[in-house]
């Protein structure tokens, strides 16, 4: 915990010699549907993000029009927070269902609910240790998905809008909420563990059974320190690691901007360095099937060229991780081509990897196509199949 106050306060100094980046005048609004097989979290987490634009720009370029000036202030904010908790909820429920039916199990969804659906998951009895976990976590990793494409774009194209900002942030705070609001716990008392409710209980005691292969609860009617301190560890982490980022702060700062206004174009991350070299990072928490996960993501402007390097650390488990993703490593006019590829060593499911190459012609304006095929090892992968699989994938973009 020392060190980890140490980085803390380390990076958060860092705020005031941050330079800011190139921004343009000439934005691109761009909608994005992806499809993949076998079928995995491509669909939902480009989904989200994309119907949470798209309903932005129904009120901003549409219904505003209509509504008196006096009120405006007070229906774009029940709009705008109304709108992305709604695709913020759906694809993380559409991740739960992913995992459950990877398991051979389901995940119900009986109804619209609000503010959340009214679901129920179904799971196999004594699932191996690869598969446990999986179904309980795969909300979290769509959140994770959509805020990181958001981000990507971001640092990719030098300029981002508003709601997108606003929309990643959401996804950082996702899991907070969770534990804080949404399905709040006391570690301490044992009826937590035995009446789980909510996916931060739920994984941790998950997680914690097969690493320790004792029950939550002592002979004495206690819950295990061990477990409790595994709780509090996340959910603090959880909390506090993705404000390291200064993607969390820009977010904040996105509620300022005037959506009627360009569509709110907010401009280019701060990144320290010149036009030749220049890096930034992110920090993102990941609950997964090992025990948490803590990403520190660099990003590298090499000239023209986005280069994005991750390093991954979890525990319990060993779980360390490297990966390389380059957005468009071959760009000519309007088609790009990137390169992504991931390697691990972890705890029950090995030393693997993954690579996935990605085409696309995606004109400024009008209709697009995205193309991506790949493999990955056994392991898991946020959004991805635990067990060796190939994958391809196929979608579509509007731009204007």
């Amino acid at each position: 915990m020392k060190s980890f106050i140490t980085v803390f306060l380390i990076l958060l100094c860092s705020y005031p010699i941050l330079s800011q980046g190139d921004s343009t005048d000439v934005a691109i609004r761009q909608y994005d549907l992806v499809c993949s097989y076998p079928l995995e979290s491509d669909f939902f987490s480009t989904a989200g993000v994309t119907l949470n634009k798209a309903f932005q720009d129904i009120y901003f370029r549409g219904i505003a029009g209509y509504v008196p000036d006096k009120i405006k202030p007070i229906t774009e904010t029940i709009w705008a927070l109304n709108w992305s908790f709604i695709f913020t909820m759906w694809p993380h429920d559409g991740g739960h269902w992913l995992r459950a039916s990877e398991v051979g199990g389901e995940f119900v969804i009986e109804r619209f609910g609000y503010p959340f659906p009214v679901a129920k998951m179904h799971l196999p009895e004594n699932l191996d240790d690869r598969y446990e976990t999986l179904a309980s976590i795969g909300g979290h990793e769509i959140n994770f998905l959509m805020r990181q494409q958001i981000h990507t774009n971001y640092y990719l194209n030098q300029y981002a809008f508003a709601d997108e900002l606003i929309f990643g942030l959401v996804q950082d705070l996702m899991y907070p909420l969770y534990t804080f609001v949404i399905a709040y716990a006391k570690p301490s008392n044992p009826e937590v563990w035995t009446d789980t409710r909510g996916d931060p209980v739920e994984y941790t005691l998950s997680v914690y059974k097969k690493f320790t292969d004792r029950p939550a609860i002592m002979e004495n009617g206690e819950v295990d320190p061990d477990l409790i301190s595994q709780y509090r560890e996340g959910t603090v982490l959880g909390l506090l690691w993705p404000m390291l980022s200064p993607m969390f702060l820009r977010g904040l700062q996105s509620f300022k901007a005037d959506f009627k206004d360009n569509f709110g174009l907010i401009k280019g991350p701060w990144m320290i360095g010149n036009d030749r070299l220049s890096w930034s990072w992110g920090t993102h928490f990941n609950p997964s099937p090992l025990g948490y996960e803590l990403y520190l993501m660099n990003y590298f402007r090499i000239r023209k060229t986005l280069v994005l390097v991750s390093l991954k650390y979890g525990r319990p488990y060993k779980n360390n991780g490297i990966g390389i993703n380059v957005p468009e490593a071959i760009s000519f006019k309007n088609f790009h081509v990137g390169l992504s590829a991931d390697a691990w060593d972890q705890d029950i499911y090995g030393m693997g990897g993954s690579v996935l190459v990605r085409a696309g012609y995606l004109p400024q304006k009008g209709f697009g196509i995205h193309l991506g095929a790949g493999y990955k090892t056994d392991g898991y992968m946020i959004g991805r199949k635990v067990d060796a699989s190939s994958i391809v994938r196929a979608g579509c973009s509007y731009s204007f």
